[in-house]
């Protein structure tokens, strides 16, 4: 439904509807000029003027049309009566007390244990949300920092990224005119893994074996590693006993690994251990195979990333009976042929 429109009187002059404020207020000013005028020239009450004025003030601010300039004094006509100079209490002031500065932060990746988001200890390459309480100026000693609005402008917000590197860090918020204020964060990279066994690795009867398949999560859990890949890397491998005179595994090389993201539980990766199916032949004795696996971690999809752990994957036989327990990182399983 559309609404009926206005019907024009013919017989009224066409007077656009945003014009008729103005006229109407041009035509009010110069009587009430020359009203005032003729009541002090007679030597008039001043409370009357006093009266006039302020209902005058009052209708050219209500009813000329436009945006009003905060500190600015409404128009007057004739002679001040009894009132004090305007003044502008944001000049009068140089602009006025600078509103404190504060600086809250929120990670944009919840941490696996149910720290807050408000936490200011954050992975590698974790992102942070600042929020200052006045527009500033955003700089950070480590890390980057990146305001909502980009150039020289101040704003109330940014988005800072931690390096990829640990360490101590200072975020600075500067008001324009105004006093700095800061916040202290944390940067901390990867620790360690731990694996949790999900399942055995099946073998035939009579043959050696005792591997597991486990899930990984990388520690600390009070802190995001969604923003960083991980991978294993080459090292040799150490063989005494069964695993070098039978297996000949003395020197095996452990290959380089795949780069992979970890999900919101710091984990999501699946790690397979232990001789592989069907299993190892006879005959039986004690040894030790012992594979000490750089870990290391990068910015996704660049260089060639930093070592911080090592995953030692360890297989010992006990005897003759072939009874052998594998373990790596917090996971074991053990087997008897």
């Amino acid at each position: 439904m559309f609404a009926d429109p206005i019907r024009a009187d013919p017989h009224a002059a066409s007077v656009p509807a945003t014009e008729a404020p103005q006229r109407a207020s041009r035509s009010a000013v110069p009587v009430a000029a020359q009203q005032m005028l003729a009541l002090q020239t007679a030597g008039g009450n001043q409370a009357v003027l006093r009266m006039m004025a302020r209902s005058h003030t009052a209708y050219a601010e209500e009813e000329l049309p436009g945006p009003v300039s905060q500190g600015e004094p409404g128009p007057t006509y004739g002679p001040a009566v009894d009132s004090a100079p305007a003044v502008d209490p944001v000049s009068a002031t140089g602009g006025g007390p600078a509103a404190a500065c504060t600086i809250t932060t929120r990670t944009r990746a919840a941490a696996p244990d149910g720290t807050a988001n408000t936490r200011t200890r954050v992975g590698a390459n974790e992102e942070v949300e600042l929020t200052s309480s006045v527009p500033v100026i955003w700089t950070a000693s480590t890390g980057t920092v990146v305001p909502a609005v980009l150039g020289p402008l101040p704003s109330a917000t940014a988005v800072w990224t931690a390096p990829m590197t640990a360490g101590p860090g200072t975020i600075t918020a500067t008001p324009p005119g105004g006093t700095a204020c800061t916040i202290a964060m944390t940067t901390v990279t990867p620790a360690s893994r731990t694996l949790t066994v999900t399942s055995a690795r099946s073998y035939t009867a009579g043959l050696s074996g005792s591997g597991f398949i486990a899930n990984v999560v990388i520690n600390p859990l009070d802190v995001s590693w969604t923003r960083i890949e991980v991978r294993e890397e080459a090292v040799d491998a150490a063989a005494t006993g069964y695993y070098d005179t039978v297996l000949h595994w003395n020197g095996l090389m452990h290959p380089v690994g795949t780069w992979l993201r970890l999900n919101a539980a710091n984990g999501g990766l699946r790690d397979t251990v232990g001789t592989n199916p069907p299993g190892g032949p006879t005959p039986f004795s004690a040894g030790r195979f012992t594979w000490p696996i750089p870990q290391s971690f990068r910015e996704p999809g660049t260089g060639g990333g930093a070592r911080y752990s090592t995953g030692t994957h360890l297989q010992v036989m006990a005897d003759a009976t072939g009874a052998e327990t594998t373990s790596k990182e917090g996971a074991s399983g053990s087997r008897t042929p």
